[in-house]
This record gives structure tokens, sequence and C-alpha cells, in this order.
């Protein structure tokens, strides 16, 4: 399911969606729940993103021969519990329906060592992880060290990003900064936060969070849904892709959020910026100069302290059964500018609180019931409309709320389905 916004005629919102129910006055009130059971029908059809991956593989002998009925164990901290399968006739495993994250796989079959296995699963992936059994002459343990990269087998072009890399790399931390990184994709778009994803049109690409389409209504790009230091893994789909997503003809950015696990941990970021602490280099005030940019006599004329803060916090409140996850960002920003025409100075602000909130449950084995809620408040001033404005009383200062609500169901019915 999916929770929508408010109209845009109430907030300024384009962005924001919302279903409308028409109900005639003379109607009796018990076709109300009736009405309104259709009319959360487009909501739900919407959500359509891959939010899961799954490990597949063979098992067999040291001679080749596959072999049957072999007990497959996946375990991750990404995981509550685990997730067991077993091995057909032609020694075949598949283990649905698993959340992105390192697995420990561990293969079992009476006569037999038993051996592990340590992958990485990508976010809407399929990877493959075989293993080979021998004769148990005397009890052993194989301990396999270190993250081997699977064999994933798809038949779309698709790159992942993971929160772990976010934090490694020399790279912005939004979303739309992340997908820059990846292969056949461009930033040289008409607008800003757009992009061309193998050749398609900038306003024609699907931005997913948690499986739910955020795009903006009017330009295409991206709703600020999501807090950077929540943002679990980045999936861009350039190619390929599979006929559950649709409703573009460009790419896939399909953006998951983090969860909670079996141990309490959180983190904190804070930036502070001030105009006083930078200045341009030669180039760029030459370059304005010849663009007829006026220059303030004081350009420190706003020197005001601007902050940006985020923290994340998650655990158990059931270890194995019920996770809770939770983060905020806070910002308070100012920016220097003067009207095109007439140089007349204003100081354009910005404040800006996001929340988010998410349960994740294991109803039973393979089966994951997870609700989240982004709020985004955004409370500008002195917000520029036109680009020939000479006058500060055509400035705005809009007030544009913004809100994600979102209950998905996992289920591994069978390993086939």
């Amino acid at each position: 399911m999916e929770g929508r916004g408010t109209h845009p005629a109430e907030t300024g919102e384009f962005g924001s969606r919302v279903t409308f129910v028409r109900v005639i006055k003379h109607m009796r009130l018990n076709v109300l729940p009736i009405l309104m059971a259709f009319a959360l029908l487009p909501a739900a059809a919407a959500a359509q993103g891959v939010q899961t991956g799954t490990i597949t593989g063979t098992v067999k002998s040291s001679d080749g021969v596959a072999i049957a009925d072999a007990a497959v164990v996946a375990t991750s901290p990404a995981l509550q519990g685990e997730r067991t399968a077993v091995t057909d006739v032609n020694g075949v495993y598949s283990v649905p329906s698993l959340p992105p994250g390192t697995y420990t796989i561990r293969f079992v079959k009476e006569g037999l060592s038993p051996t592990e296995r340590v992958a990485l699963l990508p976010l809407g992936t399929t990877a493959s992880v075989d293993a080979l059994l021998t004769v148990a002459q005397v009890t052993e343990t194989v301990l396999v060290e270190g993250v081997i990269p699977p064999a994933v087998t798809a038949t779309q072009t698709s790159a992942n990003i993971t929160a772990a890399d976010v934090n490694v790399l020399p790279m912005g931390r939004t979303p739309y900064m992340i997908a820059e990184l990846m292969p056949g994709l461009t930033t040289n778009t008409p607008n800003r936060d757009q992009l061309t994803i193998s050749g398609g049109f900038a306003f024609d690409n699907v931005f997913l969070v948690d499986g739910v389409d955020v795009n903006d209504n009017l330009i295409g790009s991206m709703n600020d849904l999501y807090i950077e230091d929540a943002v679990g893994e980045v999936q861009v789909l350039t190619s390929g892709i599979t006929a559950e997503y649709g409703r573009f003809s460009g790419g896939v950015v399909n953006v998951i959020t983090k969860s909670g696990s079996n141990m309490f941990a959180g983190s904190y970021r804070t930036t502070f910026t001030r105009p006083s602490w930078s200045d341009e280099t030669p180039f760029e005030e030459a370059n304005k100069i010849e663009r007829g940019q006026p220059t303030p006599a004081n350009p420190y004329l706003n020197n005001k302290l601007s902050y940006f803060n985020e923290f994340t916090g998650g655990g158990p409140l059931a270890k194995n059964r019920v996770w809770f996850f939770a983060a905020g960002r806070f910002e308070n920003s100012s920016t220097f500018g003067t009207m095109p025409a007439t140089a007349v100075p204003y100081t354009k602000t910005n404040d800006s609180k996001r929340y988010e909130g998410k349960l994740t449950g294991s109803l039973r084995q393979g089966h994951t019931l997870q609700g989240s809620f982004i709020d985004n408040r955004v409370h500008r001033a002195n917000e520029p409309v036109l680009s020939f404005s000479i006058d500060k009383a055509a400035l705005i200062s809009p007030s544009v709320p913004n809100r994600l609500g979102v209950v998905n169901y996992n289920a591994a019915v069978t390993p086939r389905m």
C-alpha cells in the first residue's frame, strides 16, 4: 500500500498525489467502505518496486553428482531468523524473498561433510551460490572467511551502491548523486535533479523508495522523501528492465531504506557552513563579471551560520521477530542572492525537518511485514519565482509538506513462488 500526499493546491507541492472519492449526498452510509476500497486500488497497484533478492544454486558431490534432499540454511544480519530450503533431484535449491545483505549459507547432507559459503546478495538480483560436499571421513568444520562475489544472473543491466560504499567514497549521499556514478547515465538534462538513462527522456524515469513511486509529477525528478543516512542501498536499472516496473522509457532508480537488526546501532552527523569560510577563485569572479552578474560590495553580507544534522537508530524489539528503525534530518540554511536586474540583495532561507520510522516483523519463516512513514516538512523564505524579478516583493515564502507511508508484505510461499 502506498501513502499519498496532500493536494497540490493546498501545499504547493506538485509531487504529491491524492485519490478523490466523490460521494453522492443521497447514498446510504454503508456504501462508503466499498467506495473507499475501490479508490485505494490504484494507489496500492502503484507500488511495484523490487525490494528483495534470491539466492539459488546447485549442490554436488566432489565427483560432480547432483545431491538431492540436502539442507540449505541461510542466515544474515539483515534477516530475521533463518531461511531453509531443500535441494531437488537435480541438486538445485532456491531461497527467494530475501532482504539484500551479506549471507552465510550452510549446506548439510547426512554422511557428507557440511560446508559454508559467505556471499553478498545485492538488491533486486538473483545470486548463484554453488557448493561441493565431500564424503565425511572425519568430523570437521569448514570455515570460509571473507565475502565471495556471487554469480549474479539477471536479464537486466543494473548497478548497486550500498550505504557502506557511500561512507568510504568521495561522493554525494542523496539517491540522485549516488546514481550519477552508474554507467549508461548522464546528468546533462534540461532541469536540475534530473537524469538521462540509456538515452531516454530526462522526465521519463521511475524513482522508487521502498517500492513506491516518488516521482515529481511536473518534471519527473525525485521528491525529497528520504534521509541520506537512512538510505540502505540504491539500484540503478538501465536496460533490459523487467515488466513489473513499467511507466517509463528511460530507467529506474530503486532505493530501499535501512531497517533495524538484532543489535542496537545508530549514527549522528552534523555539518556547519558559513559564507566567509570560502571564497571564489579569480576564474569564478571573472566569469561572473563577463556574464554581467553583479557582485555585492560586501561579499559576506549574509554571513549566517548554517547547520545540517542527521541521526539514525535501530534495534530489536524482539530478537528475530520485530525490529525498529528511526531517523531524522534537520536543516537550517541560508543563501545570499541579488535580483538579476537591480542587484537588490536578499537572503533565501530553508528550514527543513524530515522524520522516518520503520517497523519490520517476521510473521513466520519467509513471511515479512514491514511498515514505514517518512514526513518531510519544508519552510522556505524569500524564494525567487521569476528570473527577471526586480523587487523583493516578488519573492515568495512557501511551506511544502510531503509525506510517504508504505506497508509491504513479502512472502515466499514455496521455493518457486
